[in-house]
């Protein structure tokens, strides 16, 4: 999903699910930060060498959509619908 991320503009209540499950499994992750998208899974589409993570292509994502953004960070931050 990464590397699609980059391109487009995504449904709103997608990218929040999205985004709280990929922020959700950063907070959990047991192990060094730096590698958490590392051990689990090859995330290099297209092929580099580099794993694209997903939190960045996420917020490449939210730029892509202005309201999912003021959505995505009104809820994260505590700050509803305001």
């Amino acid at each position: 999903m990464s590397s699609l991320m980059h391109k487009g503009k995504f449904d709103a209540d997608f990218l929040n699910d999205y985004g709280q499950a990929v922020v959700k499994y950063e907070r959990e992750y047991p192990g060094d930060p730096g590698v958490a998208w590392r051990d689990t899974a090859h995330l290099d589409y297209p092929p580099t060498g580099n794993a694209n993570d997903p939190l960045s292509s996420f917020m490449d994502a939210l730029g892509h959509n202005p309201a999912a953004s003021l959505d995505f960070f009104n809820v994260s931050t505590g700050q509803g619908d305001d």
